[in-house]
């Protein structure tokens, strides 16, 4: 499944958030959910801490997607395009391995039953992407990676 909130809900701004806000929404969000200073503020249990766990990630994935100019850019299309594609069939779940990998190109490809393929690029990966789309059809598959 989509994790349910984007980068910018991650680090709490709006999308449309400047470098120097993005920046400082990232400091104080990395020291709320920082394990080490979250442990220092209470008495954490084992699930806490892995909710906790996952939360820095997903800040930090947050951080190195958005500070990135030509990711943000990126991030923001998938985002629109996740927007106006919320129609499509999610056909089946899959992991990387279940994908053929292609060394020339870097990205990922999956037979689809309309005889085309699921497609799922090196640049989408990047900005945390977790569905690719069928280049011939509607259908869409969610990777697990």
């Amino acid at each position: 499944m989509r994790d349910p909130f984007t980068h910018y809900e991650y680090l709490e701004v709006s999308p449309g958030v400047s470098a120097d806000g993005l920046k400082r929404a990232y400091q104080r969000r990395i020291l709320e959910v920082h394990p080490d200073k979250l442990q220092q503020r209470q008495q954490s249990s084992p699930t806490s801490a892995l909710a906790t766990t996952n939360n820095f990630s997903k800040v930090q994935l947050a951080w190195q997607v958005l500070q990135d100019p030509r990711k943000r850019e990126e991030y923001d299309g998938y985002l629109a395009d996740l927007a106006t594609r919320s129609h499509g069939i999610v056909h089946e779940a899959v992991t990387l391995d279940e994908m053929h990998f292609d060394e020339t190109e870097q990205d990922y490809t999956r037979a689809c039953r309309c005889g085309a393929e699921f497609l799922l690029q090196k640049e989408d990966m990047e900005i945390g992407a977790d569905v690719a789309l069928c280049t011939g059809c509607s259908l869409r598959i969610h990777v697990l990676y």
